[in-house]
């Protein structure tokens, strides 16, 4: 189903199905695909055109310019798989192809989709971060995305586990629209955990690739995801990030494309937030809210609609009073924090014997007051 989205469309189906035609031919990326549009102008003239035309017009490789000629069937075939799943396609120069995607330098040629795009999404801001994410990570990456979402605001993800599951999770919550972008194809379950949130996203927005059906998922794909993701938003908030985190490979691109990159602090000691603090030292915004956020890339005094009242969602519950404890549990509970503490600093603050404080932390998770992570690393719950 060929831009089965909410505009007229003044492309011809014929001329669509010839860009999706090179979108799916092998060597024929987003840059060889601007070049050859540029050249014959129109991928129909394009796929028309002799092998050797093509390679001294375009400068395309032999066995390049020979797989067009095999093109046309499979975009043919890709359409009627598209169809028995209920998605769709839009190709550079649809009038429904992403506005702010469209201005990057190396745009993709087609877009597959679940769900539905809406002329709202171009008032999008991206949050992203780490896969290994904290329980804090998780949980202010959750009120932020659900803040953006009740202002009205999509919020723009990878779907991958830790942050960017938050993230979706957290805009699904503020009963707003989010788009996950993936790196493999639409029918690839990645990840297994996130199968029935990618559901959820499909219904209450939209699911994203460049990449065709059947398509699986590897590490050199995830760049490209990133740029998507980078692309399509006018800022990225970086929500969690250690030194080697993909989401600073995202605040990279949106650099470069000159969208506006933000960053959430947290504890100084924790070194999974070392990419978000050094971010901040090299001049992103420090943000720890989704209003914000928002505030930062739209004023007030430009979009008073978005500020008028509180977001949807948005408030905390009230915090429940702190638990009746004594002697030791007390003096436990008092050293624990929101983010995670592990045992040996809590055995050296406390001055107890590390058999004691297990014993007291085992005692405080069956009470439901604490919360053991991998590592030997515990949390107040």
């Amino acid at each position: 189903m060929l831009a089965a989205l909410n505009k007229k469309q003044t492309m011809t189906d014929s001329e669509r199905t010839a860009r999706l035609a090179l979108a799916l031919s092998e060597g024929i990326g987003p840059v060889r695909g601007k070049i050859l549009l540029d050249v014959f102008g129109s991928a129909g003239r394009a796929l028309a055109a002799g092998a050797g035309s093509l390679r001294e017009r375009a400068g395309l490789p032999a066995k390049v310019a020979a797989n067009l000629g095999r093109a046309w069937e499979r975009a043919l075939t890709e359409l009627k798989r598209l169809t028995a799943l209920g998605g769709w396609v839009i190709v550079r120069g649809d009038d429904n192809y992403p506005e702010l995607l469209a201005q990057i330098p190396d745009p993709p040629l087609a877009l597959f989709g679940l769900g539905r795009l809406e002329p709202g999404d171009y008032l999008a801001l991206a949050v992203v971060g780490s896969r290994q994410a904290t329980d804090y990570g998780r949980r202010t990456t959750h009120r932020l995305a659900r803040e953006l979402a009740g202002l009205g605001i999509c919020v723009v993800s990878g779907l991958a586990v830790g942050i960017d599951t938050a993230a979706h999770e957290g805009a699904l919550a503020g009963g707003g629209r989010t788009i996950a972008i993936l790196g493999c194809g639409l029918d690839v379950d990645y990840p297994l955990d996130n199968v029935g949130l990618r559901r959820r996203i499909a219904g209450q927005g939209a699911v994203l690739t460049e990449y065709p059906l059947g398509t699986k998922p590897h590490p050199g794909i995830f760049v490209g995801r990133n740029r998507i993701i980078a692309g399509l938003v006018q800022g990225v908030v970086v929500a969690e990030a250690s030194p080697r985190s993909g989401a600073l490979i995202t605040a990279g691109h949106a650099l470069d494309f000159g969208r506006t990159v933000m960053a959430v602090p947290g504890p100084l000691t924790d070194r999974r937030r070392e990419g978000t603090h050094a971010l901040i030292r090299q001049g992103a915004i420090l943000v720890t809210s989704g209003r914000e956020a928002a505030a930062e890339m739209w004023p007030q005094d430009r979009q008073p609609s978005l500020f008028d009242q509180e977001p949807q969602g948005a408030r905390d519950p009230a915090p429940e009073p702190p638990p009746d404890l004594q002697g030791e549990e007390a003096a436990i509970y008092s050293l624990l924090e929101a983010s995670p503490r592990h045992i040996d600093e809590l055995i050296r603050q406390s001055g107890l014997p590390s058999d004691k404080v297990q014993v007291v932390l085992l005692e405080l998770e069956l009470e439901g007051l604490v919360r053991q992570l991998p590592g030997q690393q515990f949390v107040k719950h």
